[in-house]
């Protein structure tokens, strides 16, 4: 858990986290919750099909999370334009 967390407060290139179906309770959602008031580059988390996951936690993490919506978006898309430009010629 410590190197998760490490990962969302310190990473600046972090955009997504996919943690997805992991298990994971309440008491480590919102360790990850607590970790977010320092991720500013985090766009979006993923945390559905875990047992901790109820209204109680979403409405924690919902007042946790800091990121600036119309300057990361609009990084989001350079880095997505990017990304296509660099693989465009990859088959699929």
């Amino acid at each position: 858990m410590l190197a998760l967390g490490k990962m969302i407060k310190h990473n600046k290139n972090l955009l997504h986290l996919d943690i997805t179906s992991t298990g994971l309770g309440k008491f480590i959602i919102k360790e990850i919750g607590s970790m977010l008031r320092r991720a500013r580059s985090l766009l979006c988390i993923h945390l559905s099909g875990n047992p901790g996951l109820d209204n109680e936690t979403t409405e924690y993490l919902v007042k946790r999370i800091r990121c600036r919506p119309n300057e990361d978006i609009a990084r989001f898309m350079r880095i997505q334009t990017l990304i296509r430009e660099m693989t465009k010629d990859f088959p699929a």
